[in-house]
């Protein structure tokens, strides 16, 4: 709304008894929420920058955003439509600081990282967002694992050496590339030293997988082992061209498990021999 869309005021008669006080004076960001409070008493107040009304209300507290070098208060009668008094904070507006966000890689496969960069990288303190929960602070660029990224958007907060903060100009969104949840599958992680236990890969019925191995050189979906000694296996599958291990899993070896609970008269379980 422009002035005097509402009142046409008579302006012969003002007095100086009208004040405006403000939250924040001399140098403020661009946009910066402030909180004005006029002289109380009149029925109208209308708050402006000189062309356009930024509110008009018959309290004299207001708080709104600030964009322009003064805000002026006229206070009204509004029975005679007659302006009372007037009065203006003047405010030296400060620029608020922009970076475009740049990524190291717009496809990246699971469990490599991504560098996500602000430009110019001098400000003294960045924030990265992702879905409005801060993942990470500092300077720019951040390194992050992908996994952790999702294929969800991330932006940047900048905030420069006046303390004036400006959300990034874009986002960027790097697509982690599905892979295969290929699980090994056993009816035991542990086994007697001497015995051996087969594990088998359950291959992900929902995405492919170009290939696969065990880290024993095996390329078999099912892999009898017989360790002396806790020994990990772990499958690495390979799909679109991403590299990652799908799934591991520890296989312990006991040479003496302790006895069985029960009567006297059970059998105990010994790993080299049986007796009762």
């Amino acid at each position: 709304m422009h002035l005097g869309e509402q009142c046409h005021p008579h302006h012969g008669a003002e007095s100086a008894e009208v004040t405006l006080a403000a939250s924040a004076s001399g140098e403020i960001c661009y946009g910066e929420e402030v909180s004005f409070t006029a002289t109380s008493g009149y029925t109208r107040y209308v708050f402006h920058d000189g062309n356009r009304v930024l509110l008009d209300s018959d309290q004299p507290q207001a708080i709104f955003p600030v964009s322009s070098s003064f805000v002026t208060v006229d206070a009204y009668n509004i029975r005679d439509c007659q302006r009372v008094g007037r009065d203006t904070i003047w405010f030296t507006i400060l620029p608020l600081p922009r970076v475009n966000l740049t990524v190291s890689a717009d496809t990246v496969c699971p469990q490599e990282t991504v560098e996500v960069s602000a430009f110019p990288t001098t400000y003294p303190h960045y924030e990265f967002w992702k879905n409005d929960v801060r993942i990470a602070s500092g300077p720019s660029p951040q390194t992050f694992a992908s996994l952790a990224l999702d294929s969800d958007s991330i932006y940047a907060m900048v905030t420069d050496a006046k303390g004036c903060v400006n959300r990034s100009l874009n986002a960027v969104s790097p697509f982690v590339k599905p892979f295969p949840d290929n699980r090994i599958a056993s009816a035991d992680t542990g086994v007697c030293l001497g015995d051996r236990i087969l594990l088998t890969l359950e291959l992900d019925p929902l995405i492919g997988t170009s290939s696969f191995h065990w880290n024993t050189g095996s390329t078999d979906t099912s892999l009898l082992v017989g360790p002396t000694v806790a020994t990990s296996y772990w499958v690495t599958s390979v799909w679109d061209g991403c590299t990652v291990v799908s799934d591991s899993v520890l296989v312990e070896v006991d040479s003496d498990p302790p006895p069985r609970p029960g009567p006297a008269s059970a059998t105990r379980f010994v790993c080299m021999t049986a007796s009762s």
